[in-house]
């Protein structure tokens, strides 16, 4: 990679980022063997449930539907919604 960088001759802010993101990924990716810690990963969120936890599923949920639409020839910008609960 850094050949590639010394042969297109990009400026030093371009060489700064690249090397700045790839030790975010070799860090992020290893933090798991550093840290000898299980719970590391993103899935492993205090808000979140257990992976062998069971999920309840919610209520239905009908959202609205539009019937029609009701327009107003003298007034091109007015017009109204016909919904269906």
């Amino acid at each position: 990679m850094l050949l590639f960088l010394q042969a297109k001759k990009a400026s030093t802010s371009l060489k700064s980022i690249v090397i700045f993101v790839l030790c975010a990924f070799v860090l992020s990716t290893f933090t798991v063997y550093i840290t000898r810690n299980s719970n590391a990963y993103a899935s492993a969120l205090p808000y979140m449930s257990a992976p062998t936890k069971l999920i309840s599923t919610t209520a239905n949920f009908y959202p609205l539907t539009v019937k029609g639409i009701k327009f107003y020839p003298d007034n091109p910008f007015k017009f109204d919604f016909v919904l269906d609960q």
